[in-house]
């Protein structure tokens, strides 16, 4: 992978998991009581107490943030192994 495009392949997972981030944070303060009582059990508001609780049980994991070996010898098999790695965390 000696391609040169190893910074921008590295760019966009990072990327793309700041927007994961983002997303996850969005979902775990979403409101999960409505202003009306009655409304409390409906479908909807059940549906965005489970995502609440779902968006927050991600951020509280734990994240894999072992070192992957290489394959092969040479950093860019090094490089190619963590950017793997980080591509299937995403």
């Amino acid at each position: 992978m000696s391609d040169g495009l190893n910074p921008l392949r590295e760019a966009r997972v990072a990327e793309l998991l700041s927007d994961f981030r983002t997303l996850q944070f969005y979902i775990a303060a979403a409101p999960t009581s409505p202003g009306n009582p009655d409304e409390y059990y409906t479908e909807g508001w059940a549906a965005l107490r489970q995502c609440a609780l779902d968006g927050q049980h991600i951020l509280n994991c734990a994240a894999d943030i072992s070192i992957p070996c290489a394959s092969g010898p040479g950093p860019d098999e090094q490089a190619k192994a963590e950017l793997k790695q980080v591509l299937l965390d995403a």
